[in-house]
């Protein structure tokens, strides 16, 4: 069983991951993390070089390479969430929704 480092989720979150497949820096695929099953990138393979380094990463398993299907759905659920912001931000203006903190125009605290 080989072990990658993936970065998961819309937090981009490094994890150490056991996978019964190899994989290759930037394959985007279906990883489990503590949170459930995410979109992750492959970074790198984890070596006996390099293992010290990938210690203190939670861990997660690759379930599979992402499918064509995945990647689709991906990229309407990333429209989604831009269409959401934008929304979110006429409401701040309108005063319709509080914010206590926007930091280079994303909300990143709700009151």
């Amino acid at each position: 069983m080989s072990r990658f480092v993936v970065r998961c989720g819309l937090n981009r979150t490094l994890h150490a991951m056991n996978s019964r497949s190899d994989h290759r820096r930037g394959d985007i695929v279906i990883a489990r993390t503590n949170r459930g099953l995410e979109r992750g990138e492959v970074l790198c393979e984890i070596t006996d070089t390099n293992a010290q380094h990938s210690e203190s990463l939670p861990s997660g398993s690759i379930q599979r390479p992402a499918s064509d299907e995945d990647i689709a759905v991906l990229a309407r659920l990333e429209e989604l969430q831009k269409a959401d912001y934008e929304e979110c931000l006429v409401l701040i203006k309108r005063g319709l929704l509080g914010s206590s903190i926007l930091v280079s125009g994303r909300v990143s605290l709700w009151d």
